[in-house]
């Protein structure tokens, strides 16, 4: 077989197999990107760290402030000084 009827032959497969998978794979796509709903894993996970998964996150965020003493110095009125 020649160089261009296997580029041929490559190329017009490559289109079909695209053209067959497009629509699953949007299909996923959009699931993974624009999906509401939470799988147990995540709950979890979300519930383990402190985020709201449909908020901001902002309990989270505060802890860790708190447990680490970010956004405190020794001239800060909240450090107590």
């Amino acid at each position: 077989m020649s160089t261009a009827a296997t580029g041929t032959i490559f190329i017009v497969s490559l289109i079909v197999a695209l053209a067959i998978a497009y629509r699953y794979f949007g299909d996923y796509m959009y699931r993974v990107v624009i999906g509401t709903k939470h799988s147990r894993v995540e709950r979890l996970i979300y519930r383990t760290v402190g985020v709201n998964a449909d908020g901001r996150g902002v309990r989270s965020i505060r802890g860790f402030e708190r447990a680490s003493g970010y956004g405190r110095s020794a001239t800060s009125p909240a450090s107590g000084r």
